[in-house]
């Protein structure tokens, strides 16, 4: 019997009530009302036992109810009905857009069968038979969903006070909260004979919970790891948790990739659904394997002061037997991209230098340097930023490339000039 504003998605609330079972089975209570937030456990608001309820019941203004008598819906004002609003505002339970009210069904087991939106709540319409059709559809009775106690077991029609419980006559017992409510029009259209007007309008309730929609911008994305550049796109798995639960793609949220299918930072969004609502991003890089990347050796001359890099192993290991210093590995370079980056040196002071730039080569070159080529290329992707610092002091080695930010701060520091990214490494996945 779940009605549901237009639009909106039907949710099954599997373990909506995450409250133990026993709390039910063993409350007196004739009716209670519980909330949750997201997919957190729901807590108790507020418990009515029969003479708590008959008080609420009597100390408002009259509610409007109806009652469904020879295929007619007929409207009496009684103070027997207590509304879903003024239930809630006196458990100390405030819902607003987003949130929704689950009742009927096994409750302990959150296996709700209804399902009340807040939108809904204000476009409760009971259409004038069970027969639908267009013109019935236009003389419908607008009223709030209401609780009411069933006051006899069997179909009495004299007054309208009785005439209240006549589509619930065969009720066995008392002292049962039962709620009614009614349809929207499109359902109204679609359904036929006591789908409409009668079974489903009413049901027997000893419990409503209240979910109010998680925040999911305020939930957290689990870092993503880097991802080997494929050629196609990469949708790697998402985990989205709220605290300590971890929430269900296509239940709580959808997931959304941009920019996933070339080399460079790639973003996924997760958007709000079911108990949530709002949306989050976070980013991943898609990079070279490390097996397919040039790896760029850093060598330091402890003589000289001068770092030196290169792509060649034999001139590292040549270097390394002459008393340089191997550092490592200063990062990955494409093996070729449209940007170059060009190796120079200085006959007179014995460094090396290194640049992208073929206005600064050529400047160089005209100033005695010798252009020996091309060294390496710089990443199009722009994965990994090489940065370059000047020392103003030094008579050689004095440039300074890594890939470092600690680095580079701490020779700024001591001195040096920032000068900015030099070119750029691939990220890579070893």
């Amino acid at each position: 019997m779940g009605l549901l504003a237009a639009g909106v998605l039907a949710l099954a609330v599997a373990g909506a009530v995450a409250q133990p079972a026993q709390a039910y089975a063993e409350s007196t209570s004739l009716i209670s009302v519980y909330q949750k937030t997201g997919n957190h456990e729901a807590t108790l608001a507020k418990s009515y036992t029969q003479e708590e309820f008959e008080a609420l019941q009597s100390s408002g203004s009259p509610v409007s109810g109806l009652y469904y008598k020879r295929d007619v819906w007929n409207v009496t004002t009684a103070v027997t009905y207590v509304s879903l609003t003024d239930l809630l505002s006196d458990a100390g339970v405030a819902w607003g857009g987003g949130d929704y009210v689950t009742w009927g069904g096994d409750a302990s087991q959150g296996k709700a069968s209804n399902e009340l939106t807040y939108e809904a709540n204000s476009q409760l319409k009971f259409f004038p038979s069970t027969t639908s059709s267009e013109t019935d559809a236009t003389s419908f009775i607008a009223a709030p969903m209401v609780l009411s106690i069933t006051e006899c077991t069997s179909a009495v029609e004299t007054t309208a006070s009785d005439a209240v419980t006549y589509n619930v006559a065969n009720a066995s017992t008392t002292n049962e909260v039962r709620t009614v409510m009614g349809s929207l029009i499109d359902e109204y259209l679609a359904g036929s004979g006591t789908t409409i007007a009668g079974k489903r309008l009413w049901n027997q309730t000893d419990s409503l919970l209240v979910v109010h929609k998680g925040d999911l911008s305020e939930c957290t994305i689990s870092a993503i790891a880097n991802q080997v550049f494929t050629g196609e796109a990469i949708e790697p798995e998402v985990t989205v948790t709220d605290g300590d639960i971890t929430l269900e793609e296509n239940v709580d949220y959808t997931v959304e990739y941009k920019n996933n299918t070339e080399l460079g930072t790639a973003t996924v969004t997760v958007t709000g659904m079911g108990s949530y609502e709002g949306e989050q991003s976070a980013t991943f890089l898609i990079v070279s394997d490390s097996a397919s990347a040039q790896a760029l050796f850093r060598l330091y001359n402890p003589n000289s002061g001068e770092h030196f890099y290169t792509a060649s192993e034999e001139e590292r290991d040549g270097l390394t037997i002459l008393g340089w210093t191997y550092e490592g590995i200063g990062w990955y370079a494409p093996s070729s991209s449209s940007v170059p980056v060009y190796r120079l040196y200085n006959p007179n002071g014995g460094d090396h230098h290194y640049t992208m730039s073929a206005e600064e080569r050529d400047w160089l070159s005209g100033l005695g340097w010798k252009y020996e080529g091309i060294g390496w290329y710089s990443d199009d992707a722009q994965g990994v930023k090489v940065l370059r610092e000047y020392n103003p002091n030094a008579t050689s080695g004095a440039h300074n490339f890594t890939t470092s930010e600690s680095e580079h701060k701490n020779l700024v520091s001591l001195g040096w000039n920032d000068e900015g990214t030099a070119w750029y490494g691939v990220a890579v996945k070893g």
